[in-house]
């Protein structure tokens, strides 16, 4: 089956929330529509935030965040 153009993909993963939003804004100022989906634990405040975008702009947002340290 094929995949269809608009599913979501993982574009950036980061630990800390500034990073995220970061990457966000990167995307946000490039055009490229994406949302956050954060995964910390909020009592022991481990885990990741991950930066989604559409499958069609993955390799344009993965380029544009290669500079971004997670």
């Amino acid at each position: 089956m094929k995949a269809q153009q608009h599913e979501w993909m993982v574009a950036f993963t980061a630990d800390r929330q500034y990073l995220a939003d970061i990457a966000m804004n990167i995307l946000d100022d490039a055009g490229i529509e994406c949302y956050l989906v954060n995964k910390t634990d909020s009592v022991l405040l481990v885990g990741d935030i991950e930066v989604y975008v559409k499958q069609d702009m993955l390799l344009k947002a993965k380029h544009l965040l290669n500079n971004l340290e997670a």
